[in-house]
Formats: structure tokens, C-alpha cells, sequence
């Protein structure tokens, strides 16, 4: 199981600061709007953004939010990356669900499911404009596909999903560790802490043997991080006091 992978590094208090521009300028849409109407099909944001490159060089990006109707659960429907045809810049899409209400969306705190759904595909996409190592593939931010209209066997498996979901299933676990820690060793705690990870849950049955075994070295190798650095404060707090 343990693989030495990791996944790419992301600003991820740059993305919270995202998500709160994000949302307050879905705010700032709904309140012209009715609370009992669908939120519809528009355009709510464009936000310039940056992130590091796995080159070290910062890439310049756009980010769009907007929403359609969808058939989904889920208020926010998917992601997309690709390059803005008026400017040729990098952009990823961010898709919300307009056949919920506007009140459905209005003041969404963190821990809701527009605030989550949010993270996980900022996180997701964000990975892949980082990620200067992916497969050259035509993208576009015209259409987001759906689940439905891939692969599962091929997507899943491409080098450059396998690094976003990586991604996203490290921060899941890494969320929810610390409970268990307090009761288990590290290996039970992983057990444990994957079951509480989505999107462990979407992925696991389509990756290869191969790919799983990096996803969860990754996961494996991020643990032992933060016990690593967990020893380390502890043993420079000791050593302050003299033990």
C-alpha cells in the first residue's frame, strides 16, 4: 500500500479566500433576485486568480461560477478547465445547480453543501491547472461533462485525475483524522478515515491496482506527516520546559 506519492501542493487558504469572493458575489446576485424562483441559467463571478505550477512558476488563471438546471442532487453539478475563447487565458469552471431555489443558496456557511461542493471542485480543478505533467487534451469551458458522458474505466485512470482526486481524498481524510487519532494507531485511523472520504467512496471501484496504490500511498505519506510534525512540536515544547 505504501507508495511515495504526494499531491501537488496548493494554497489552500488562497482557495478559502476563493470561496468567500465566490460566495459573496452570489450574494450579491440573489438579492435582486426572488427567494421562491430557480436560480436559472447565468453567469454569477469571474475572479482572476493564481496558482503555483508544478514548475514553480505561478500561472494566471480566471475562474467562472455559474449555473444551470440539472437533474443532480447536488448543488454544485461539476467542473471544467480550459481557455477563455475572448482572452485565450486559463479558466476553470465551477457549475451550480439552477433548478434549485434562490433561497437554497443564500448566506451558504462552511460546512454546508454549496461550501463543500464548492472545495472539492475548486480543489479538483485547481490541481489540474497546476499540474503541468497532465496528458495535452482538448479542453473546453463551453460544456462541462457529466458523469454519464465518460468512461469511468478511462477517466479515472488518467495520470492527471488520478493526481486531482488524490487531491481531494487526502484533504477528506486528513479532515476527519484527528478523531480517530486520539483512539488509534495510524494505520487503523486511515482504515477508519477513508470511509468518511466521498470521494474515496466514488473512485476506488473504477482506479487500477496500480493507480489505488498511489492515491492511498499519498494518503499514507500525508499521515505520516502530520504525526511527524505533531512529534516535532511536542518534542520542542518538552524541550522548552525543560523535560
Amino acid at each position: 500500500m505504501i507508495v511515495a506519492s504526494r499531491p501537488i501542493r496548493l494554497d489552500k487558504s488562497a482557495i478559502r479566500r476563493l470561496i468567500d469572493t465566490l460566495l459573496k458575489k452570489l450574494d450579491r446576485k440573489l438579492s435582486r433576485m426572488d427567494d421562491d424562483e430557480p436560480l436559472g441559467r447565468m453567469q454569477i463571478a469571474k475572479v482572476p486568480f493564481k496558482v503555483e505550477g508544478t514548475s514553480g512558476k505561478d500561472i494566471q488563471l480566471v475562474v467562472v461560477l455559474r449555473s444551470k438546471p440539472s437533474s443532480s442532487p447536488f448543488p454544485v453539478t461539476g467542473g471544467g478547465m480550459g481557455t477563455l475563447r475572448a482572452t485565450g487565458k486559463t479558466a476553470i469552471v465551477v457549475e451550480l445547480n439552477g433548478r434549485y431555489q434562490v433561497s437554497f443558496y443564500k448566506g451558504s456557511p462552511d460546512g454546508s453543501m454549496l461550501h463543500d461542493g464548492l472545495w472539492n471542485a475548486l480543489l479538483h480543478e485547481l490541481t489540474h491547472v497546476a499540474d503541468e505533467y497532465r496528458e495535452k487534451v482538448e479542453e473546453t469551458t463551453t460544456h462541462v461533462k457529466t458523469e454519464d458522458e465518460l468512461d469511468p474505466k478511462w477517466y479515472y485512470n488518467q495520470g492527471s485525475e488520478v493526481r486531482a482526486y488524490m487531491q481531494e481524498v487526502v484533504d477528506q481524510v486528513l479532515d476527519v483524522l484527528p478523531k480517530f487519532q486520539k483512539t488509534f494507531d495510524d494505520k487503523t485511523s486511515l482504515v477508519y478515515a477513508l470511509k468518511f472520504s466521498e470521494t474515496w467512496g466514488e473512485v476506488k471501484e473504477h482506479l487500477t491496482p496500480r493507480n489505488k496504490k498511489k492515491v492511498l500511498g499519498a494518503v499514507w505519506s500525508a499521515i505520516q506527516d502530520v504525526s511527524s510534525r505533531a512529534a516535532s512540536r511536542a518534542s520542542e515544547v518538552k524541550a522548552r520546559r525543560g523535560e
